[in-house]
């Protein structure tokens, strides 16, 4: 935090961990910070026999002038032996939590997803899964973004049309009757990985495309 340890310094305030702690979790392979919520992406965890089951971690802070931050939640996918990388990529925004990861089905390829968690109540309420988006394209990994009512889930992979790996990004508005996504695509064909990295604010949208050609 700034001014922790000094003024203008910016000093650490406490460490978090996955527990048990695992090697080759990538436990912090995503982070996403709103208030005193954080979320942390391992999705390479294993758990008891299953390889790969995959979490992310929900850490809260007691107030905004304490230092210790406390494990608040685990969360998984149901599809605990099938859906490897969840945590790839997290979201939080005002008690909402967005995990983005690849969703396989049994001996098919995997699509883009992500599972949105809410929490019920007042802070300290458990988080429960709301809903699940997925994008209809295989061999992707969905990177994520969550602001007021809209959810966005990005696939880096799609094809468009005959061009490969161009990238198509997928948005959610939670305030509509049914859940079908508006899909944003890139404007100049030959623009791969368009959506790998994604921001967003209201209305607007930010997209990486670090292949472009």
């Amino acid at each position: 935090a700034r001014n922790h340890g000094g003024a203008a310094n910016w000093g650490r305030l406490d460490k978090m961990s996955a527990s048990p702690v695992q090697a080759g979790a990538s436990f912090g392979a995503a982070l996403a910070l709103d208030g005193a919520d954080l979320a942390v992406g391992a999705p390479e965890e294993s758990r008891g026999t299953v390889p790969l089951a995959m979490a992310a971690y929900l850490f809260r802070q007691a107030d905004d002038w304490d230092d210790a931050w406390s494990l608040a939640q685990r969360l998984q996918p149901g599809e605990l032996s099938t859906a490897q990388y969840f945590g790839v990529s997290v979201a939080v925004d005002h008690g909402r939590v967005l995990v983005g990861g690849p969703l396989p089905v049994a001996n098919e390829p995997s699509a883009a997803a992500a599972w949105l968690y809410t929490r019920d109540g007042a802070a300290g309420e458990p988080w429960r899964l709301t809903k699940k988006f997925t994008t209809p394209s295989a061999d992707s990994l969905g990177t994520v973004a969550l602001d007021g009512l809209h959810v966005v889930v990005a696939d880096p992979t799609e094809h468009v049309g005959t061009t490969a790996d161009r990238g198509v990004i997928h948005v959610w508005d939670l305030a509509a009757a049914e859940f079908v996504p508006e899909a944003a695509t890139p404007a100049a064909a030959g623009m791969e990985s368009f959506g790998a990295a994604v921001a967003l604010r209201g209305d607007l949208l930010a997209a990486g495309a670090p292949q472009e050609t």
